[in-house]
């Protein structure tokens, strides 16, 4: 009998595998319980809520779009210019940069260069320093100047 060893350890790890079974019952009978008693009910519906199907609740889930970008409103150019005269030294120094790096992008989208690589700036500070006050009209100005070159971007990519 050539597949005796390999049966007799079969019958071994299937004895193990039943005294694990059992281990639940020892440990926690009430889980196992309520763990055979819901095997047994299967799913049963809501009475309050029978009309409920729980295979259409992914495909729910699925047609929600949200957006994940807010819409920018653009402040008067006069406003702007204001904002961005009230800052400091540094703080001038962040808009600067943005500028002049989105300034380089227009010129290397209009005479199809490569783009630039970007400046590596970090603004910190504790709360109150005046970081949300330095980005808010930064990101404008910079939308500002690369809207002026959509046109230019746009036709560009027609071809």
């Amino acid at each position: 009998m050539e597949y005796l060893e390999d049966v007799t350890e079969a019958r071994y790890l299937a004895e193990e595998h039943q005294k694990n079974l059992e281990i639940g019952q020892e440990l926690d009978p009430l889980s196992e319980q309520d763990d055979d008693e819901c095997e047994y009910e299967g799913v049963i519906d809501h009475p309050d809520y029978p009309e409920i199907e729980i295979s259409h609740m992914d495909e729910a889930k699925c047609q929600k779009i949200e957006n994940t970008f807010k819409t920018m409103e653009l402040e008067p150019l006069e406003t702007l210019r204001e904002k961005t005269r009230h800052l400091d030294y540094f703080q001038k120094k962040v808009i600067e940069t943005g500028l002049k790096y989105a300034r380089q992008v227009v010129k290397c989208i209009k005479s199809r260069n490569p783009i630039p690589e970007a400046p590596k700036v970090m603004v910190h500070g504790g709360a109150g320093s005046g970081k949300s006050t330095v980005i808010n009209p930064l990101k404008q100005w910079v939308h500002r100047i690369l809207q002026t070159s959509g046109d230019v971007v746009a036709e560009i990519l027609r071809f």
